[in-house]
């Protein structure tokens, strides 16, 4: 039983906490708690500000940046699958409950709430973290295991639950409309590197590929080829700023049928080049 949380507690020091830097993939879920410092976070044209205490979700297929960071900055950072928190979620939070969240991402916690959940996450990280050296060959661990799945379950629901104290969405009805989208959302994060053809995704819920773009549109004000654009795009930003793959190597996992099309994809998107792009994010000093 694999972990179905990570945890990382980041700081100005480390190569992935710095500004310009993305810090939240673009295929996964979760939340970043400030617990020094000031750092400002940019989302699309929209920027926050965390200070202490402040808790930030992010939703998958969002490019978010660190725009500015003070030296003492320091966080957590929980990053978890789409599939894993729809199947805790699922029944007690709607579609429209999650694009709240995404268009409202940033809550202050309250001082006891705050430590509540540091603790939590503290807790959990160093039970994953002995599980790792342990093995399975100990019954003990296998209860541990057992343990960290349930501990993963209630960070996950604490978090939800301060998030909505603060920020309670509206309410709405849920309709067939917004079971589609939830689908497709899923699927979409299991096959976005094999499939960008809005004609797959409708096959596998048995709709025309018209009628299922007009039902992802009514539920999430986006289009389906907008979404599946925003996640290969992002996820392709991901690949580029890790400084670990060529252009090629970032064309080849994502499937694109050559290193050309996938940068005539991407600047079509983008409005730069992929070696522009990265260029952007490690410039030559002479």
């Amino acid at each position: 039983m694999e972990p179905e949380v990570s945890i990382e507690h980041v700081s100005k020091a480390t190569c992935r906490f710095t500004t310009g830097g993305e810090i939240f993939s673009s295929v996964k879920c979760g939340i970043f708690i400030c617990m020094a410092g000031c750092v400002t976070l940019g989302n699309g044209d929209t920027t926050y500000t965390l200070t202490p205490g402040s808790l930030f979700i992010y939703t998958v297929a969002n490019f978010v940046t660190i725009v500015d960071i003070s030296e003492d900055s320091e966080g957590i950072i929980i990053d978890t699958d789409i599939e894993y928190l729809l199947g805790i979620v699922g029944s007690i939070m709607d579609v429209p409950s999650i694009l709240h969240i995404r268009h409202n991402p940033l809550i202050k916690l309250e001082e006891n709430s705050f430590h509540h959940i540091i603790n939590q996450a503290n807790e959990l990280q160093g039970l994953i973290h002995s599980i790792a050296r342990n093995g399975d060959n100990d019954i003990t661990v296998r209860i541990d295991r057992q343990i960290m799945h349930a501990g993963s379950t209630r960070l996950t629901l604490t978090i939800l639950k301060e998030y909505f104290a603060c920020h309670p969405p509206c309410h709405s009805t849920v309709n067939r409309s917004h079971r589609i989208y939830q689908e497709f959302m899923v699927l979409l994060f299991k096959e976005y590197s094999r499939h960008r053809d809005i004609k797959f995704y409708a096959g596998m819920q048995n709709l025309s590929p018209r009628h299922f773009s007009t039902v992802i549109k009514q539920a999430s004000g986006i289009s389906p080829s907008a979404i599946i654009d925003q996640v290969i795009i992002s996820e392709a930003r991901k690949m580029l700023s890790s400084g670990k793959m060529t252009v090629k190597e970032v064309a080849v996992a994502l499937n694109f049928p050559s290193q050309s099309f996938f940068g005539k994809y991407f600047k079509k998107h983008t409005g730069i080049s992929p070696s522009e792009f990265r260029s952007s994010l490690y410039p030559v000093t002479l």
